[in-house]
Formats: C-alpha cells, sequence, structure tokens
C-alpha cells in the first residue's frame, strides 16, 4: 500500500466520542503491499470502539463502517452515558485485541483472506478474535427498507465470542458443558456436535448451516 504524501482525515462523531480516520490511499484492486510489520494496512479506514478496533477496506463505505461503529457503541454501552457498561467484557475484548474487519463483498473478502493476507493468517488467528462483516449486507436503517442489517448479527457475535465468552466461561463458553449450550441442546431437542439429518420434533432451534460447527452454534443460538 502506498500512501499519499498528505494524509487526509475526516472526523464523524457518534453517539459516544469515537472517531474515524480515513487515510487517502490509492486504489488497491490487485496492487495491495502489505507491509511487512502490520497485517492491517491494506486497510484505509479504522474506527476504535471501547478498545474494539474496526478496520474497512478502501471498497467499503465510510457511511458503513461509521454505522458498524455506532452499532458496536451501542451493545457496549447501552445507556449511552459514554462509558461501557460491562468494564470486565470490554478489557477482555482489549487484551484479546476483537476486531471488525470490513470488505465490500464475500468477493473481496475471499480475495485479501487468500491473495494478500495469506501469510498472515496465523498469526492473526493465534492473536486476534476476528469477525467479518460485509459493505453489501450493511444496511443503515435497514428496518424502515425491510432489508436486514447484518452488522447486527456480526458484531453481536465478536462481543460474544471475543468478550463474553471469556469473560464468563462457564455461562457463555462456546463448548459442550457450558450454561448457554445446555441451553441450546434443549432448544435443538438434543445433544448434536454436528447437524442432524433432520431435527426432533419439537425443537425450535434447528440451524442447518453445514459448515457451522458446535461452537459456532451457540453464537449463532445467542444471537
Amino acid at each position: 500500500m502506498v500512501f499519499n504524501n498528505s494524509l487526509l482525515k475526516k472526523h464523524y462523531k457518534l453517539i459516544v466520542p469515537i472517531t474515524i480516520i480515513i487515510f487517502q490511499v490509492g486504489c488497491l484492486g490487485n496492487n495491495a503491499n502489505l507491509s511487512g510489520t502490520d497485517p492491517f494496512s491494506v486497510f484505509d479506514k479504522k474506527v476504535e470502539v471501547f478498545g474494539v478496533m474496526i478496520y474497512g477496506t478502501p471498497n467499503t463505505g465510510v457511511d458503513k463502517v461509521k454505522h458498524a461503529a455506532t452499532v458496536m457503541s451501542e451493545y457496549l454501552d447501552n445507556n449511552e452515558d459514554g462509558v461501557a457498561d460491562n468494564p470486565k467484557v470490554v478489557n477482555i475484548l482489549s487484551q484479546r485485541k476483537a476486531t471488525l474487519i470490513m470488505f465490500e463483498n464475500e468477493n473481496e473478502n475471499d480475495y485479501f483472506l487468500e491473495e494478500v493476507l495469506f501469510e498472515w493468517n496465523d498469526y492473526l488467528n493465534d492473536n486476534y478474535e476476528l469477525q467479518n462483516l460485509f459493505d453489501s449486507e450493511t444496511h443503515p436503517n435497514g428496518a424502515s427498507r425491510e432489508l436486514f442489517d447484518a452488522t447486527l448479527e456480526e458484531v453481536h457475535h465478536l462481543i460474544l465470542f471475543g468478550g463474553y465468552s471469556y469473560a464468563y466461561p462457564e455461562a457463555f463458553g462456546y463448548q459442550n458443558g457450558t450454561l448457554v449450550a445446555l441451553a441450546m441442546d434443549i432448544a435443538r431437542g438434543g445433544h448434536f456436535e454436528e447437524i442432524p439429518a433432520s431435527y426432533p420434533e419439537g425443537a425450535w432451534y434447528s440451524y442447518d448451516d453445514e459448515t457451522c460447527d458446535y461452537g459456532c452454534m451457540i453464537i449463532e443460538y445467542l444471537y
């Protein structure tokens, strides 16, 4: 990535004092260059919300990154007094480097992970709690247009598995035997490590994504 000589910064005031810093860069496309020391240098938008980082690619809209930051802040500071409602969870999110990474769509996500960030995959997975979100599925005021806003779900996932599952492992840990796992097993009509051919009659949680393992099922169940 080659930065212009002058870095342009734009500031947006949200519900809590959050700053979105946008660095003007050249178009990435197939010419994306990765800094040898910073895997996030390929992103040109960055926001910090109570220690949780949000990054966006040049093809991710500023309004979408701003919206994700707003949703994050409202989840973590629901009464909007500028102070995180659960300092324990926020501290863990920060310690575990919880990060939301935003791409234009699934194709750009795959390109970045397979072609640009592939050499960093192990490092990122070992040192960060990561969740992706696409511009194409982010819909501020989506309810008014009858559009589901995936921001509500993906940000919730990150806060859950990157924060609550470590702050309260007996309750929110995403493995067999935790309180939420036991509740999910009841909702599914039994304990299933893999997606069953069919759920028992009376099950009221029957998520059927074959790529979702047991821990993933717990995260989806809590949302």
